[in-house]
């Protein structure tokens, strides 16, 4: 199964869900809105008291006043909300991994399905960011081959909800092997979504995280389905 292959497996997914599938991206939509809105009247204090800091530092004052209780709660609820949004993207990717094989038993109701699996999510989310981050400190190509194989990691999780964090991330590890290439190649055919994306993440203050359109989603999890069903067995092993 080639990139074009892929592509027509989007065409004859969103054929298939009609409607559907859209009206789930709009619910999934309104959820990121309403937790981003959230964050943003969390931030207002924290940014008054930045300012105020900021203040007292240029006039030479360093009798700082403390940050008090209400803005360390503010700041792990909006940790907490954080990774809320990316269990709610997770839910979004697990929609979409149905709709491509062609399952249409499809619901809002999809969206909160990864919220059991709140706490593997955040490690693997972890894991991964520490691990990508070193690797950009060596001249940042390992950093990104890195990012590229573990970028399965989430769609194993959702499909094998029983795994533990390190396991979606060796398993990930393995059906990339040989494909970062396809997985680049693959990103380079959404080009225009991306752009789309992009003039909305700049508008919006990143409220509407709209890279993850259906086409684009449901893209990624053909690919995803690609590496399990298409690649030779030896290679997919576990």
């Amino acid at each position: 199964m080639d990139i074009k292959e892929i592509q027509e497996a989007v065409k004859k997914t969103l054929l298939n869900m009609g409607l559907k599938i859209y009206k789930v991206f709009l619910i999934y939509l309104g959820m990121l809105l309403v937790l981003n809105l959230m964050i943003y009247l969390l931030m207002k204090p924290i940014a008054n008291y930045m300012v105020t800091v900021y203040e007292y530092v240029s006039n030479g004052n360093y009798d700082i006043p403390e940050a008090g209780g209400n803005l360390y709660i503010a700041m792990l609820l909006i940790l907490i909300i954080a990774l809320l949004s990316r269990l709610v993207t997770l839910g979004w990717d697990a929609v979409c991994l149905k709709a491509s094989r062609g399952i249409k038993d499809i619901s809002f109701h999809d969206l909160s399905s990864m919220f059991p699996l709140f706490w593997k999510a955040a490690v693997i989310y972890v894991i991964e960011y520490v691990l990508v981050q070193i690797g950009l400190l060596f001249f940042i190509v390992p950093g990104i081959i890195l990012l590229l194989r573990f970028s399965m990691a989430f769609y194993v999780l959702i499909e094998h909800p029983d795994y533990g964090p390190l396991k979606c991330l060796r398993q990930s590890g393995r059906l990339m092997v040989g494909e970062t290439t396809n997985l680049i190649r693959l990103g380079a055919t959404f080009f225009f979504q991306y752009l789309i994306a992009a003039v909305v993440w700049y508008f919006s203050s990143r409220l509407l995280n709209l890279w993850k359109v259906p086409p684009v989603a449901i893209g990624y999890s053909a690919f995803y389905n690609r590496l399990v069903y298409w690649k030779p067995e030896a290679k997919a092993d576990e």
